[in-house]
């Protein structure tokens, strides 16, 4: 993963470098971005099963049983004269959200802060990379996430729906997300904000000692859902009991982020900071949901843009002694998602970086 660190490292020198002209420095961080994922070869574990089904679906106008109920890909692999085309396409879609929610909903002096959740929270950049289908989900919900918002009435919500119908023709995990759209952007109430303490009470005594309880209930849930798919994999492994040191770090660290979060919702007033606030806090509480239950870690992908906006409102925010708190807490959550992430995840797809472009040089 050394290219990928060393677009992480050059991406933060480029951002502080232009912190005179930050919207010029922003648009150099993003198109390197852009070049470095549109015409990568490979680096990431679905690259080459994305491409099997393109040379599946290429040439061909008919729907088959698999794609029947998500046909945004296959039409997308029957319409494009090339994987490469879609590669290009989703990578340019993914790189005008980022400019958007770094532009026009992120606190510019915590820029650098939000690029590190981007890079460093695992299932950010890495996986919506993977899976293009669900990183298109991550673009069309947080797009909806911003028109709602910005389109006051029945109609910001028509697009924002209309938005959403769009992302479950490529992964029909976006139905999922459609309630969300519904959350009022003004400050919770206290009840509400003691019922989400509750249930984050409770994902961490389950967690615990009814470990299984949840896995079993989620597995049934993914068949149900997704009974075509070949889901097994989020189930494989044996379930891990009780809470280690390194555990209970996390579990203290996350608790103490979406306590800190949802101080903020409960007074912002703008309804764009308050909407984006609330699905940092949303991920946060998901993040506390035991982590061995795989069709909840494939929500945490979707939460990219609202997560990097939250976490740089909340630190422009505090005073100075505690954004050092936070901000320290933010990066101890990273590094052990990274920790995990060498360790148990699927790292051997990602260690070597290839690109048509070294082809230039």
């Amino acid at each position: 993963m050394t290219y990928y660190w060393l677009l992480f490292i050059l991406i933060l020198i480029i951002n502080e470098a232009g912190a005179k002209r930050r919207n010029v420095a922003l648009a150099w961080c993003i198109f390197l971005f852009f070049l470095f994922f549109a015409f990568r070869i490979g680096f990431t574990p679905d690259y080459y099963n994305y491409l099997d089904l393109f040379d599946r679906y290429h040439g061909t106008s008919y729907l088959n049983e698999y794609a029947a109920q998500e046909i945004g890909f296959q039409w997308m692999c029957q319409i494009f004269p090339s994987y490469r085309s879609i590669v290009i396409l989703f990578t340019a879609f993914y790189c005008i959200c980022l400019y958007i929610a770094f532009r026009w909903c992120s606190e510019k002096q915590f820029w650098w802060f939000a690029w590190i959740v981007l890079f460093c929270y695992t299932s950010f950049v890495l996986g919506n990379m993977s899976g293009m289908r669900s990183g298109f989900v991550t673009c069309f919900f947080f797009l909806a996430l911003y028109i709602k918002t910005k389109i006051s009435g029945i109609k910001g919500m028509i697009i924002a729906v209309a938005l959403m119908a769009a992302a479950f023709m490529l992964h029909r995990s976006a139905i999922v997300l459609v309630p969300l759209l519904f959350i009022s952007s003004n400050p919770i109430k206290k009840w509400v904000l003691y019922l989400i303490y509750a249930v984050a009470g409770v994902f961490i005594v389950v967690s615990v000692i009814f470990p299984n309880l949840l896995n079993d209930f989620a597995l049934y849930m993914t068949l149900t859902m997704f009974d075509d798919f070949n889901y097994a994999e989020d189930f494989e492994g044996d379930v891990q009991t009780g809470l280690g040191v390194f555990s209970l770090i996390k579990t203290l660290i996350l608790v103490y982020l979406l306590y800190t979060t949802l101080s903020y919702v409960q007074k912002e007033k703008d309804p764009q900071n308050n909407m984006f606030l609330k699905m940092t806090a949303a991920y946060y509480l998901l993040v506390l949901a035991p982590s061995n239950i795989g069709l909840i870690s494939r929500f945490y992908y979707y939460f990219a843009f609202p997560c990097i906006i939250g976490t740089s409102i909340t630190a422009k925010k505090m005073d100075k002694n505690n954004r050092y708190i936070y901000i320290a807490c933010v990066l101890m959550y990273a590094v052990w998602q990274l920790y995990y992430f060498y360790r148990k995840g699927s790292l051997h797809h990602y260690l070597e970086y290839d690109s048509i472009l070294f082809d230039l040089i």
